[in-house]
């Protein structure tokens, strides 16, 4: 059973379960897009809690550094990154 879920209070977002349920089934690429921009829409609008902090990341890399890539969840990764 698939099912939308805020963990910390088992909380359930009953329209949210079905966007996603719509979503998993759908073949054409931009329903799919727009049902989970739904689905995102449902999710902000449902959270039971509000955002009150927002870290910003910084990074400063020499022009020695190649490949360096900042990720969106903020854990560096260096599989690719190299110094010449």
């Amino acid at each position: 059973m698939v099912r939308v879920v805020f963990a910390e209070d088992n909380y359930l977002v009953r329209e949210g379960t079905a966007a996603l349920l719509s979503a998993s089934g759908e073949v054409e690429l931009v329903s799919m897009a727009a049902t989970y921009e739904e689905l995102m829409r449902i999710v902000w609008d449902e959270s039971p809690w509000i955002f009150l902090y927002h870290q910003q990341d910084l990074y400063g890399v020499r022009d020695r550094v190649k490949n360096f890539r900042p990720t969106p969840e903020a854990i560096v990764r260096l599989e690719q990154t190299e110094v010449t």
